[in-house]
């Protein structure tokens, strides 16, 4: 892989310490806000164990290791808060913006699209949520931009050193988030293919990927090692609420979600399809052209075989597919506009409407990054308007308005009010329960994520809507997360 130096190493620092500052001011709004249901379980089921415990038990994969061990050094540092659980998150998510400018330039070359492709992280609103979540995915984007990076410095500069800086990221990027095996095995296919492009260099090459590789496979073996047990009996065993998800985030599920997470959802979803739909065209030229440039295809297969195998490796296993498995795919996606944009202003057309208003292709580029930034920016406000889930709201709601007669929680609402809260109220794992606890006097539930209650319990959330009274609502930024509560009570009944 090569690449003309157009500028410097010293003069892109400015700029990269700015994108930083920039996601910085960005991350911090809303850091302490209200947790939601997978951030509960990390703190109580990993944060809170003894350093020792955490790096020797796997309770579920909710536990994102490297996660769980920084997490419990800042709330161990700082004391127990939303904000300090989630710290690791937020600096994982500022730093990959100049991550990204760095990986841009390398593909790219010049600093102004790179800046662009990284403005743009340092704006989304999607990353900006990941920032500010206490689990280990923004963490996998970094390492995964990181590991991409130093693959194409590998390819372009050949030193040992660099192949073995490589090893060691995907290493802590597989202590992160497990779904970095799969991206690393797509990184393999890829550089077999260059391994074998040039026969006088095959020898040289084979060495260099065999040192990262094996330094990956390694250090990984070697962080895993006391895990081996407790994550073959996860993956083999898996939990009711795992069998839950499996049901939810099907393939099919993830692509609507993402769908509706990018767009609000509602009649926006149909607004914004064919903004999305010409985003993606966009992208599509970026990707070809970075295609042409020079050994190009060596960057276009780092980009996209790794989602090709998180994917097979997903179905394969039979695990659930969400949206956030594949957020480290939003670097490459923004790299990819970023190029398509240059490529459309460059282009005859492009030049023709750049005279036509009088300035020239590269400026109304520039013009077009900033406005579409601006655009992408406004959405931070829902990130800011709404905790995360307001557990704290319903429960406190519940404490004076149910003084007499019983409290059930359901689904993924039951942890956080038990284990975090410290509240006594029974769970319903049969609807007999429901049934019974009914009868007997006043009667309130509280659920979340209705699609997972339905999952275990088909029709449930149905049958309270059509039985009983929805009272309150407390809505979060997370989708389907709004806490409601339902009363079903006696005189209601008696009167029906």
């Amino acid at each position: 892989m090569t690449r003309e130096p157009v500028e410097s190493e010293l003069s892109v620092w400015p700029t990269a310490a700015s994108l930083t500052l920039l996601a910085l001011l960005l991350r911090l709004p809303g850091l302490g806000a209200g947790l939601w249901y997978d951030e509960y379980v990390t703190l109580v089921e990993a944060v809170r164990a003894p350093l020792g415990q955490i790096l020797t038990t796997f309770p579920w994969n909710n536990d994102h290791k490297l996660y769980s061990v920084l997490a419990h050094l800042s709330v161990s540092a700082f004391g127990e808060s939303a904000w300090s659980l989630r710290l690791p998150a937020m600096i994982f998510g500022v730093l990959s913006v100049p991550l990204l400018f760095l990986l841009a330039r390398e593909v790219l070359g010049p600093r102004g699209p790179a800046a662009s492709a990284a403005l743009l992280l340092a704006v989304f609103w999607h990353h900006v949520s990941y920032s500010q979540n206490a689990r280990g995915y923004s963490g996998l984007l970094f390492w995964v931009l990181a590991a991409t990076w130093l693959l194409l410095r590998v390819a372009r500069e050949r030193r040992v050193a660099l192949a073995v800086s490589y090893g060691v990221v995907c290493a802590l990027g597989a202590y992160t988030h497990l779904t970095m095996i799969p991206i690393v095995i797509g990184h393999a296919a890829v550089g077999l293919v260059w391994v074998w492009a040039r026969a006088g260099e095959r020898a040289e090459r084979f060495r260099l990927g065999a040192i990262g590789m094996g330094a990956a496979a390694i250090l990984t073996a070697v962080a895993y090692a006391p895990l081996v047990s407790d994550i073959s009996a996860f993956f083999l065993h898996p939990t009711q609420a795992e069998a839950g998800s499996t049901d939810v985030a099907t393939p099919v599920w993830m692509i609507v979600e993402t769908l509706r997470s990018l767009t609000g959802g509602g009649a926006a979803l149909l607004v914004a399809l064919p903004v999305l739909a010409l985003a993606a065209w966009v992208g599509c030229l970026g990707l070809g052209s970075i295609a042409r440039r020079p050994s190009g295809w060596f960057a276009l297969g780092l980009f996209v075989a790794p989602a090709l195998t998180v994917a097979a490796f997903a179905m394969v296993l039979g695990r659930p597919v969400y949206p956030r498995f594949f957020l480290f795919l939003t670097g490459f996606a923004l790299i990819g506009l970023v190029a398509g944009i240059r490529r459309l202003t460059d282009g005859r057309m492009g030049k023709k409407l750049a005279r036509g208003i009088g300035t020239s292709p590269r400026r109304m580029a520039m013009v077009v990054m900033v406005l579409l930034a601006l655009g992408v920016g406004a959405q931070l406000r829902t990130i800011y308007a709404l905790p995360k889930q307001d557990f704290e709201s319903a429960v406190a709601y519940l404490d004076t308005r149910a003084t007499e007669g019983t409290i059930l929680t359901v689904g993924l609402a039951a942890f956080p009010i038990a284990r975090y809260f410290g509240r006594d109220w029974a769970e319903i794992i049969r609807i007999e329960d429901f049934d019974s606890t009914v009868e007997q006097g006043d009667t309130w539930v509280v659920y979340s994520f209705p699609s997972y209650v339905e999952a275990v319990y088909p029709g449930f959330v149905a049958r309270l809507s059509r039985d009983c009274q929805i009272e309150r609502e407390f809505p979060g930024s997370v989708r389907g997360g709004a806490l409601v509560v339902v009363a079903c009570l006696a005189d209601a009944r008696d009167a029906a």
